[in-house]
């Protein structure tokens, strides 16, 4: 019997017209109407004049020609830009740039009911100040691809170099492509670079294990690059130190803290610093108790030791394990105690919440509406949200406006320079 194609895989109907680019959305690609509908165009930034080539049944974008420039368009500095999917905004001036990232936490806020000009100036990080980068490897015949996902598809960019890296970390690619390039039993891998005050710490993640010969490869790569540790992942279990030169260590405040392979982390230390001031003044000063949630590996708990007492709520085993070290080994028991929680499956409850006069969460990109459900129904003076996704910010905080609570003072925070990210910092008070 013959088989109709589905409209689905219906093979596109390109055509061209000329349109004018109006604004930047939320991903940052720029937006035209076309045909009566919006349309979205990656790499197009308002004020473009373009002919736009366009799938006529979807309306979707394969690429443009630019007819006259936008006024704000300059000149990306990295090789790699328009291919690498890493930074998208590279070519657009950077007061416009910072203007439209700002606008984003700006309208979240309007979303959520909150007033936008609660909103402060965008906290920017220098440019090269990431200090944990995820990348993807990609075997191709005799060489790894070893750098980003592209822009398009699902191949990867090598990267041969970085401006947003910190200089450490880019240092790294070159020796690893090298190292791994001779490994051909080796497909396709992900790898999550730390650095920490004692060096970088590497977890390689892979569908297969090791065997002896690879393990003694690795750890000789660990002492020639001088790493802290190199961990291997296989699939979705427990990563497993191969080779440890040194404990990788960050001082949260005053407290060492000593991290579980691949930890999630802020990805600069000057973005950390600012979230930190932020809930440093956000406290009152007559703050007793306070619960952290979604803490890892405890940069706000051991950020405000000595201030409270705190307890700290983290979903990941490995990451309560680390604060409870520290805590232990800073004497800083019973002021800091924690406690591991699936706090979307059992978020901590109205009664559970009473006696606290500050809590602090900062969830995943998933935001934490169990959490502030239970929230809006409790007492807690001063609630202290920390996001990294604007979306999310809006719906949990429409929860808790809903619940009684005013926003008072609303920071964005850029750690992602040129990309389309943006996490913000917002305080909320129990009317």
């Amino acid at each position: 019997m013959r088989k109709h194609p589905s409209k689905h895989c219906a093979a596109p109907s390109w055509a061209e017209a000329p349109v004018t680019i109006d604004s930047l959305g939320a991903q940052g690609d720029g937006t035209a109407r076309l045909n009566g509908q919006v349309i979205h165009v990656p790499l197009a930034l308002p004020g473009d004049h373009i002919k736009l080539k366009y799938d006529t049944k979807t309306l979707r974008s394969d690429s443009f020609s630019i007819l006259l420039p936008s006024p704000d368009r300059i000149s990306p500095p990295c090789p790699h830009f328009s291919v690498c999917g890493g930074c998208q905004l590279q070519h657009l001036s950077e007061p416009i740039y910072k203007i439209w990232k700002r606008g984003l936490v700006v309208d979240a806020v309007a979303r959520a009911g909150g007033d936008p000009a609660l909103v402060g100036d965008l906290v920017s990080v220098p440019i090269d100040s990431r200090r944990r980068a995820v990348f993807t490897a990609i075997r191709e015949g005799k060489r790894f691809r070893l750098g980003f996902r592209r822009r398009q598809g699902h191949s990867v960019e090598s990267i041969t170099e970085c401006l947003i890296l910190t200089p450490k970390l880019a240092e790294l690619l070159p020796p690893l492509r090298a190292s791994l390039e001779t490994e051909t039993t080796l497909t396709e891998l992900r790898l999550t670079a730390t650095i920490t005050e004692t060096g970088i710490d590497l977890v390689i993640e892979a569908k297969t294990g090791l065997d002896l010969r690879l393990r003694e490869k690795f750890a000789q790569f660990t002492q020639d690059q001088d790493l802290a540790r190199l961990s291997w992942r296989q699939g979705n279990g427990t990563a497993e130190p191969i080779a440890m030169r040194r404990a990788p260590i960050l001082t949260f405040g005053k407290v060492p803290v000593a991290l579980p392979p691949g930890t999630f982390l802020q990805p600069s230390q000057e973005g950390a610093t600012a979230l930190q001031n932020f809930i440093s003044e956000a406290i009152p000063r007559n703050t007793s108790r306070i619960a952290d949630l979604y803490a890892g590996c405890g940069p706000f708990t051991f950020g405000l030791a000595g201030r409270a007492i705190i307890h700290a709520v983290e979903e990941n085993p490995e990451a309560v394990g680390a604060v409870t070290l520290a805590a232990r080994r800073g004497s800083l028991v019973p002021w800091v105690t924690a406690e591991q929680r699936d706090l979307d499956r059992r978020p901590l409850q109205p009664d559970e919440l009473d006696g606290f006069d500050t809590v602090i969460f900062d969830p995943p990109r998933a935001g934490a509406a169990a959490q502030t459900a239970a929230l809006a129904q409790s007492k807690i003076p001063v609630v202290i949200a920390i996001s990294c996704n604007p979306a999310t910010f809006t719906r949990d905080a429409r929860t808790l406006i809903a619940g009684g609570y005013i926003l008072d003072k609303v920071m964005p925070l850029d750690q992602f320079p040129w990309s389309a990210h943006v996490e913000l910092a917002a305080k909320f008070t129990k009317v």
